[in-house]
């Protein structure tokens, strides 16, 4: 469902990284992390962090 990459910045996301920190840890873009997020809320059916984060853990998918 989600691409490891989305996973990745989803697992970030969820240990409280912002996404200009989430963007350095990786070495892309702010720009490039938004529309990671806009994918993972897209597909999770979701309109913020903490909802997309919550959804995520409830089917497994972040630990």
């Amino acid at each position: 469902m989600l691409t490891r990459r989305e996973t990745t910045i989803l697992a970030l996301v969820a240990d409280g990284k912002a996404n200009k920190e989430i963007a350095r840890t990786l070495g892309i873009s702010d720009n490039t992390v938004e529309t990671h997020l806009r994918r993972v809320y897209q597909k999770l059916d979701c309109r913020t962090r903490t909802q997309s984060v919550a959804k995520a853990r409830e089917p497994g998918l972040l630990r």
